[in-house]
């Protein structure tokens, strides 16, 4: 499986603002580095998690359809198109009535009727289209996130004199990700 990302988010889950009333900064100095933070704080819980928090599309590459296959970011938005490699090395779309999404526990699943047309052997022969993330971003991943780029804000070198600094001091800030964790296969 292959996977890539074709349309990035548009938006951040918090705003600088949001970010720097958490800081309880008022100088707009660091404001560049703070938005990366904000960004490294969203991808960061995007990878732990094996989510997607704000919208996205990707496109997934594999050699052969999946029966019931995890789709590798969730919650899932919709399936906009699967296609298959013909004999041709021509893309063809499949008709929609041959595949459904459906969720388990907050993991979509991509399933496929029996009866589909043949295609290329081909490590990238089947193409799934598909939008990812939240409509409404929970709670705990904005917490976490204004938590995180604080700790990143205050702690930007990892050793204080004589003294190693844990850059997430409390387990309990990657804790609230935990439930929302989906692990891979």
């Amino acid at each position: 499986m292959y996977l890539v990302q074709t349309v990035a988010p548009l938006s951040e889950p918090i705003t600088l603002e949001q970010a720097k009333d958490f800081m309880r900064i008022l100088e707009s100095d660091e404001d560049a580095i703070i938005t990366a933070m904000i960004v490294s704080a969203r991808e960061f819980a995007e990878n732990y998690t094996n989510r997607q928090i704000m919208s996205a599309t990707y496109e997934l590459y594999n050699s052969h359809y999946i029966q019931d296959m995890v789709m590798p970011k969730n919650p899932i938005q919709s399936v906009t198109k699967v296609e298959y490699m013909d004999e041709t090395g021509v893309y063809q779309t499949l008709d929609a009535g041959l595949y459904y999404l459906y969720g388990e526990n907050d993991v979509f699943k991509l399933r496929f009727e029996e009866d589909l047309p043949e295609y290329k052997e081909h490590k990238n022969a089947i193409k799934i289209t598909f939008t990812a993330g939240y409509t409404t971003v929970p709670q705990s991943f904005l917490s976490y996130m204004k938590v995180f780029v604080s700790n990143i804000y205050e702690n930007r070198e990892f050793y204080v004199v004589g003294a190693k600094v844990d850059s997430m001091a409390n387990p309990l800030v990657v804790k609230m990700l935990d439930m929302y964790r989906v692990q891979p296969l």
